[in-house]
């Protein structure tokens, strides 16, 4: 079997076991119960360095006083701050706003329907047109964000140090989105990282990928970059994630790796 092959199948499974798991865990979140494209660029805009939680109810009313791209682009900058406040980062809803009147001046009040498109609207990067393009309108658009950097890193053992811009992710990321549900796998992905695979608590027991992580506890090399921000916090990390075994392995890709490894051989009991 060739290594094209291999990485093949291991993308289909992961795939598979991705979309199993939204189905079954998926949150009831509003911008889920009725999906279009504008109530998912609202959502994702929101949602941008903001909490799940605090979010509900500000798209609950935002969607209340501006439904459509018209009502938001009609509106006055005073209106949009308004339903904006509380949210923080007001430069986004500036930006949204300025969308909506450029929706409504160039696409006749219609959201762009593909990712090449939507990457043309204002505060709109790749991240976010992948998300739009997916959910509303079930193109193979590939995303990445914070979550899902931690959720492949781990799982594919990509082991140095990771940013949601980083190309390899991306194209793994392209790989997974390939086929049918683009949009729900996009979301499984987000969902995995927000819940499940977390930075320092992960929930490995219960994860549906466990069988295809490289990072899972137990394995021979568990020595894996754990995403975002895990070379700023190797130690404390990788002992969530792996136990104590797996952090002298991990320290030892890091600058001071000596001192790091005979510090994690005393916590074992270890010379």
């Amino acid at each position: 079997m060739t290594e094209s092959s291999v990485r093949s199948e291991r993308i289909a499974r992961v795939r598979a076991a991705l979309l199993a798991f939204y189905d079954a865990e998926k949150r009831d979140l509003p911008w889920r119960q009725r999906v279009t494209a504008y109530r998912t660029w609202v959502s994702e805009i929101m949602l941008q360095q903001t909490r799940v939680e605090t979010v509900v109810p500000y798209f609950n009313a935002f969607m209340q006083t501006f439904p459509t791209a018209h009502a938001l682009a009609e509106a006055t900058s005073d209106q949009v701050l308004a339903a904006w406040s509380g949210l923080g980062y007001y430069r986004r809803a500036r930006m949204l706003h300025e969308g909506a009147k450029v929706v409504v001046r160039d696409h006749g009040g219609e959201m762009p329907a593909t990712r090449d498109a939507l990457l043309g609207l204002p505060g709109i990067g790749r991240y976010t047109a992948g998300a739009i393009a997916s959910i509303a309108f079930g193109e193979e658009a590939p995303l990445v964000d914070g979550n899902v950097v931690r959720v492949l890193a781990r799982v594919f053992g990509i082991d140095r140090e990771l940013s949601p811009q980083d190309d390899e992710l991306w194209e793994i990321a392209q790989a997974l989105v390939r086929g049918p549900r683009p949009g729900d796998l996009n979301q499984a992905l987000m969902e995995m990282g927000a819940t499940l695979c977390t930075k320092s608590s992960p929930g490995c027991e219960r994860c549906p990928l466990s069988e295809q992580c490289s990072a899972r506890p137990g394995d021979a090399d568990p020595a894996f970059s754990l995403g975002i921000d895990a070379h700023r916090r190797p130690q404390r990390v990788c002992a969530a994630l792996c136990g104590a075994s797996a952090l002298i392995a991990i320290c030892r890709a890091f600058p001071g790796s000596s001192s790091r490894a005979r510090g994690a051989r005393r916590m074992r009991g270890a010379p």
